[in-house]
């Protein structure tokens, strides 16, 4: 009987060793370390070609449905440069985030796992490529993490991707400027040196900075790929195996041809050739007054004109419009304020016609 519990007791540790190399053989491979990033503030600020003519955009919002147990939850994220008109930043690029006069325009998504069969919050995406070549893929986020979760690898944000359904691949944001601890969306340079925090691996930020997260090399065929997008697998030595905790604010992503450093550093952005608009004033058209008959016989009567008093001119001056301050969002999930919905969505829309 001994020999029985000896041998299942065996069995047992042997069966539970031979899972844990298992799970720990299916986790991706961390490529934080070889992985750059720049904040959308820092980007313009030094005029860097991180998104470049070539790059085909993927929108956050555009995953394949069919494929989502549970809706992602989205919102806007509306970023302003508070320092815009006196730093010397500029539009250099068209960006298609970028509304003007230093406002930037976010649709943020982030992706609820199925806790079913979890799968770390799958999102996946079509693009397409014209020819075959080496191209790198750009995500597009944020994420916060709360003061006092600074450090603890079970608190920790990022992502991880495949392309075309090959190797899974992660990387972990949680020591970039990326990373927020605050939901405060208006700064300058000032605001933001005095807002970073020295973390173990790293630094953060107390303000809401859109990060470009680049240099993931793939190599593509000409044609269609699919991008399969996911929370972060785990942190140190702890695995994620359920719930939403490491996800980000994910607001797109881009894939273009990579670059050498030299490269990079020679990149020129083509010249853009528009015709030239002019505004001319329409013809006015004018209608001929009526031609008067002279009476044939008889003289008109000396009577004094009539005179109809000319119409009063309205007030086409626009009354002050009344805006409202950005509704403060309180976490991922949190509504915007319906005053700045609606006086964004207007000039989003023109973006988009000035962008088409």
């Amino acid at each position: 009987m001994k020999k029985i519990v000896a041998i299942l007791i065996m069995a047992a540790l042997l069966v539970s060793m031979l899972t844990f190399t298992t799970s720990a053989a299916d986790l991706p491979e961390d490529i934080t370390a070889d992985v750059k990033w720049i904040t959308s503030y820092d980007m313009y600020e030094q005029k860097l070609p991180i998104i470049r003519a070539d790059a085909v955009m993927i929108n956050a919002m555009d995953y394949d449905a069919t494929l989502v147990a549970k809706a992602p939850g989205s919102g806007i994220r509306t970023i302003t440069f508070s320092d815009w008109a006196t730093s010397g930043m500029e539009a250099y690029f068209d960006d298609y985030y970028n509304l003007g006069d230093g406002d930037f325009f976010y649709e943020a998504v982030w992706a609820n796992s199925n806790e079913t069969d979890y799968d770390h919050g799958l999102l996946k995406y079509t693009f397409e490529v014209e020819e075959a070549g080496t191209y790198e893929l750009v995500i597009v986020g944020a994420a916060q993490i709360k003061n006092e979760a600074v450090d603890d690898d079970s608190k920790d944000r990022g992502f991880a991707y495949s392309i075309d359904g090959g190797a899974i691949k992660q990387v972990n944001i949680s020591d970039t400027l990326g990373i927020f601890r605050n939901y405060d969306y208006v700064y300058g340079k000032a605001e933001l040196e005095a807002g970073k925090q020295v973390t173990t691996n790293g630094v953060n930020s107390a303000y809401y900075q859109p990060t470009y997260y680049y240099g993931m090399q793939m190599e593509l065929t000409a044609g269609t790929h699919t991008l399969e997008y996911y929370h972060l697998f785990y942190s140190g030595d702890h695995v994620f195996e359920s719930g939403n905790g490491p996800r980000l604010n994910f607001c797109g992503a881009f894939v273009q041809k990579y670059l050498s450093e030299a490269e990079f550093d020679a990149y020129v952005y083509p010249e853009v050739t528009t015709l030239e608009t002019t505004t001319e004033a329409a013809p006015i058209e004018t209608t001929p007054a009526p031609v008067e008959t002279p009476a044939e016989t008889t003289p008109a009567e000396d009577v004094p004109e009539e005179t109809t008093p000319a119409p009063t001119t309205p007030d086409t001056t626009p009354a002050p419009k009344e805006t409202e301050p950005p509704a403060q969002s309180g976490g991922c999930g949190a509504a915007m304020g319906l005053g700045v919905l609606v006086a964004l969505i207007p000039a989003a829309v023109v973006i988009r016609k000035k962008r088409d």
